[in-house]
Protein backbone atom coordinates (compact mmCIF):
# COMPACT_ATOMS: atom_id res chain seq x y z
CA UNK A 1 0.00 0.00 0.00
CA UNK A 2 2.57 2.31 0.90
CA UNK A 3 5.04 1.95 -2.06
CA UNK A 4 2.04 2.46 -4.47
CA UNK A 5 1.70 5.53 -2.95
CA UNK A 6 5.50 6.67 -3.80
CA UNK A 7 5.27 5.18 -7.01
CA UNK A 8 2.05 7.28 -7.84
CA UNK A 9 4.24 10.29 -6.78
CA UNK A 10 7.17 9.40 -8.53
CA UNK A 11 4.68 9.57 -11.77
CA UNK A 12 3.32 12.73 -10.67
CA UNK A 13 7.00 14.51 -10.06
CA UNK A 14 8.03 12.80 -12.89
CA UNK A 15 5.07 14.43 -14.87
CA UNK A 16 5.29 17.89 -13.37
CA UNK A 17 9.37 17.71 -14.33
CA UNK A 18 8.95 16.99 -17.61
CA UNK A 19 5.55 19.44 -18.25
CA UNK A 20 8.43 22.29 -16.21
CA UNK A 21 11.47 20.80 -18.46
CA UNK A 22 8.60 21.50 -21.58
CA UNK A 23 7.97 24.77 -20.69
CA UNK A 24 11.41 25.90 -19.67
CA UNK A 25 12.82 24.72 -23.67
CA UNK A 26 9.78 26.69 -25.48
CA UNK A 27 10.33 29.64 -23.57
CA UNK A 28 13.90 29.87 -24.62
CA UNK A 29 13.23 28.98 -28.21
CA UNK A 30 10.40 31.95 -28.18
CA UNK A 31 12.59 34.22 -26.62
CA UNK A 32 15.43 32.98 -28.90
CA UNK A 33 12.70 33.34 -32.12
CA UNK A 34 11.67 36.90 -30.90
CA UNK A 35 15.37 38.08 -30.65
CA UNK A 36 16.27 37.10 -34.66
CA UNK A 37 12.31 38.32 -35.72
CA UNK A 38 13.00 41.93 -34.56
CA UNK A 39 15.62 41.97 -36.59
CA UNK A 40 14.11 40.92 -39.26
CA UNK A 41 11.13 42.78 -39.03
CA UNK A 42 13.40 46.14 -39.84
CA UNK A 43 15.09 44.56 -42.71
CA UNK A 44 12.46 42.73 -44.20
CA UNK A 45 10.78 44.13 -47.36
CA UNK A 46 7.31 41.90 -46.95
CA UNK A 47 7.06 43.01 -43.39
CA UNK A 48 3.65 44.85 -43.35
CA UNK A 49 4.78 48.75 -42.83
CA UNK A 50 2.67 49.49 -40.12
CA UNK A 51 4.29 46.47 -38.11
CA UNK A 52 7.98 47.56 -38.85
CA UNK A 53 6.65 51.55 -37.64
CA UNK A 54 5.75 50.50 -34.97
CA UNK A 55 8.27 50.78 -31.67
CA UNK A 56 10.36 48.03 -30.41
CA UNK A 57 7.95 47.05 -27.26
CA UNK A 58 4.73 46.45 -29.70
CA UNK A 59 6.45 44.66 -32.10
CA UNK A 60 7.80 42.70 -28.88
CA UNK A 61 4.63 41.84 -27.73
CA UNK A 62 2.89 41.44 -31.70
CA UNK A 63 5.13 38.29 -32.00
CA UNK A 64 4.61 36.93 -28.58
CA UNK A 65 0.68 37.64 -28.92
CA UNK A 66 1.21 35.61 -32.31
CA UNK A 67 3.43 32.92 -30.46
CA UNK A 68 0.79 32.11 -28.25
CA UNK A 69 -2.44 32.12 -30.00
CA UNK A 70 -0.37 29.84 -32.70
CA UNK A 71 0.56 27.93 -29.72
CA UNK A 72 -3.00 27.54 -28.25
CA UNK A 73 -4.33 26.51 -31.63
CA UNK A 74 -1.71 23.63 -32.05
CA UNK A 75 -2.09 22.75 -28.84
CA UNK A 76 -6.17 22.39 -28.86
CA UNK A 77 -6.22 20.91 -31.99
CA UNK A 78 -4.11 17.97 -30.95
CA UNK A 79 -5.52 17.40 -27.54
CA UNK A 80 -9.15 17.68 -29.85
CA UNK A 81 -7.49 14.91 -32.45
CA UNK A 82 -6.43 12.77 -29.61
CA UNK A 83 -9.36 12.34 -27.59
CA UNK A 84 -11.71 12.13 -30.85
CA UNK A 85 -9.80 9.31 -32.65
CA UNK A 86 -8.66 7.99 -29.51
CA UNK A 87 -4.82 8.29 -29.89
CA UNK A 88 -1.76 7.18 -28.08
CA UNK A 89 -1.73 10.67 -25.68
CA UNK A 90 2.13 10.69 -24.92
CA UNK A 91 3.08 9.85 -28.54
CA UNK A 92 1.15 12.25 -30.14
CA UNK A 93 1.63 15.46 -27.76
CA UNK A 94 5.10 14.68 -27.42
CA UNK A 95 5.09 14.25 -31.07
CA UNK A 96 3.08 17.99 -31.55
CA UNK A 97 5.42 19.56 -29.00
CA UNK A 98 8.93 18.48 -30.69
CA UNK A 99 7.83 19.92 -34.05
CA UNK A 100 6.38 23.00 -32.59
CA UNK A 101 9.53 23.42 -30.35
CA UNK A 102 11.31 22.84 -32.90
CA UNK A 103 9.68 24.57 -36.02
CA UNK A 104 10.22 28.04 -33.67
CA UNK A 105 13.60 27.12 -33.57
CA UNK A 106 14.01 26.66 -37.12
CA UNK A 107 11.92 30.12 -37.98
CA UNK A 108 14.41 32.21 -36.06
CA UNK A 109 17.06 30.43 -38.35
CA UNK A 110 15.76 31.88 -40.96
CA UNK A 111 15.40 35.18 -39.20
CA UNK A 112 18.67 35.10 -38.24
CA UNK A 113 20.08 33.77 -41.63
CA UNK A 114 17.71 36.21 -43.69
CA UNK A 115 19.44 39.10 -41.49
CA UNK A 116 22.94 38.39 -41.53
CA UNK A 117 22.91 38.22 -45.59
CA UNK A 118 20.93 41.30 -46.39
CA UNK A 119 23.07 43.48 -44.37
Amino acid sequence: MMMEGVVALMEKSSTFATFFGMLLVSTVAAQYCEFYFLRFLQRCTWAPKWLQTKPIADQSLFFYESYVLLGLTTWATTVIAVTVWELNRRTWLGLVYSLFTGLTYGIAQFFQQYTTTTT
